[in-house]
């Protein structure tokens, strides 16, 4: 009996020596990734959440909307609301730019190391350069001060992230500090310390693939547009959800839903039409077999039409 007892405790005790060293090996690697995260690079990898990019989180205005929004998918399963900041309003899809950023470096060190880094440190002039903005513009600083705000001041109750699923549970994507300093007289933001939401970190690490990145240089294009904040959001949107398959249909009510417009559905159109010439797919609209309204077909450009050889047909009804 006694013999037996002793197997038992050694045998517990080496159980608790592996999980202490193997928890001391994630601490280590999770330090190890906070590093690379946090260390400049001259250029960046860039990668998104799908679930974002496939459902409005972002607003496509300029303007701080301060109004609620609200989306539920058609089939009912995908239920949304986004609560606003109070002063600066809905995160917007330039501000899911500098979050994109931060994810892009996150995963740059879950690729070293399996762990993604909790916090990041980085600078207002590394975030600016690789976005494509002069870091020495105050406007611009003061533009992603504001960013930085509304994605820590916007929440959401949603039931796309594993974790996030109480009815009514609120949460937002990151918690941040700026340090400040001195520049002609006036204190802007140098560094800036971000804190993802710790339940969306679980998320990622429980699937990494939900981290992706898009199809012939659709996020670089995203990246770049910044006058139409529908275009840019069309972009991302239509990129996640097409992704390898060669044509997908959606309803235009649908359409205007997840691109988080809330304008009627004919001005959503209207806008639409404009556009259509400038985005990489082939895009349609035919009228709905029941019901009203109409669908939106897109499709995978042909190799002519990438070479240039023909032009994209667009059949507006």
């Amino acid at each position: 009996m006694t013999a037996t007892v002793n197997r038992s405790d050694v045998l517990v005790e080496l159980v608790e020596k592996y999980k202490r060293i193997e928890a001391e090996t994630v601490k280590a690697q999770q330090q190890k990734a906070v590093e690379i995260a946090c260390t400049p690079v001259n250029s960046v990898i860039w990668k998104a959440d799908r679930r974002m990019m496939a459902y409005p989180l972002f607003a496509p205005d300029k303007r701080n909307r301060i109004d609620v929004y609200k989306y539920t998918s058609p089939d009912g399963k995908w239920r949304i609301t986004v609560l606003p900041h109070p002063e600066l309003g809905r995160a917007k899809v330039w501000d899911a730019d500098v979050f994109t950023y931060f994810l892009s470096r996150a995963y740059e060190a879950y690729r070293k190391t399996e762990q993604i880094p909790p916090v990041i440190q980085t600078t207002a002039y590394q975030v600016l350069k690789h976005l494509g903005k002069s870091p020495e513009n105050t406007g611009n600083i003061l533009w992603l001060r504001d960013a930085i705000r509304r994605l820590g001041g916007t929440y959401y109750q949603a039931n796309l992230f594993d974790t996030f699923v109480e009815a009514g549970q609120s949460f937002n994507l990151l918690d941040y500090q700026f340090q400040k300093r001195a520049r002609n007289g006036a204190m802007i933001i140098d560094k800036i310390i971000v804190k993802f939401n710790p339940e969306l970190l679980a998320c990622w690490m429980n699937d990494i693939r939900q981290i992706l990145s898009l199809p012939n240089g659709v996020l670089e294009d995203c990246l770049k547009e910044q006058r139409s904040g529908l275009r840019k959001r069309l972009l991302l949107l239509i990129g996640t959800r097409l992704g390898n398959q060669p044509s997908l249909k959606i309803s235009l009510e649908n359409l205007k839903g997840l691109c988080g417009y809330t304008r009627e559905t004919k001005f959503f159109k209207g806008a639409l039409k404009k556009i259509l010439p400038t985005l990489p797919w082939h895009i349609e609209f035919a009228k709905r077999t029941s019901g009203k309204g109409d669908n939106v077909i897109i499709s995978q450009l042909s190799a002519e039409v990438l070479l240039g050889e023909s032009s994209v047909r667009i059949s507006p009804r």
